[in-house]
């Protein structure tokens, strides 16, 4: 279980409440199996303090009632949609959200995550600034809830050009100095889009 800080800042059956104009987030959660976890995951997203957000809760085939849990939270908050599909993987549960998402910036939370109530909020504030990227900390949690002390630090990065790209994953993506896991990283959709 990760708790995540934020210091800068089959045929597919759809249920979908949100009407709304384009969110500025898009927040993702790949769900398979992890009924314990579900709703303290769901319930920390829906306690933003930034508040325009969708949520995009992608039930991979769960067998044990998370695709339920997750339908009982869209019928109760229109920002939230469900997509239930057959068991594909992560990889393939994020990319059906992603394929849903109508934010101008993407996070991708697992369902045994739980985030800080100022996450989207403090990410907002370095993309007003112009970044592209914000890389979060992130606090792991062994299974007795004790921490893992594996804390990574976080960080803005500002990376304009295509060289800067290209410095910044040689650099740092590939070196480890930052994490590089999709869950400590919020996006700008346009980034994974090009």
């Amino acid at each position: 279980m990760s708790e995540i800080n934020a210091i800068c800042t089959s045929s597919n059956h759809t249920t979908q409440n949100n009407n709304t104009p384009n969110p500025v987030y898009s927040v993702i959660v790949p769900v398979y199996n992890v009924k314990p976890y579900l709703s303290r995951c769901l319930d920390s997203i829906l306690s933003q303090t930034f508040s325009d957000f969708e949520l995009i809760i992608v039930d991979d085939g769960s067998t044990d009632g998370s695709g339920q849990i997750s339908d009982e939270y869209a019928l109760k908050d229109s920002r939230i949609q469900v997509i239930h599909q057959e068991n594909g993987g992560l990889s393939a549960a994020r990319n059906t959200g992603l394929d849903r998402a109508r934010g101008t910036y993407v996070y991708f939370a697992d369902s045994d995550d739980y985030l800080k109530p100022e996450l989207l909020e403090k990410g907002y504030e370095q993309f007003k600034q112009g970044c592209d990227l914000v890389a979060i900390s992130v606090t792991a949690l062994n299974t007795d809830g004790t921490i893992d002390h594996r804390i990574h630090k976080a960080a803005v990065f500002d990376i304009p050009t295509p060289e800067k790209r290209f410095d910044f994953i040689v650099n740092s993506l590939f070196q480890y100095r930052i994490n590089w896991e999709v869950w400590s990283l919020i996006f700008d959709r346009s980034l994974i889009e090009k």
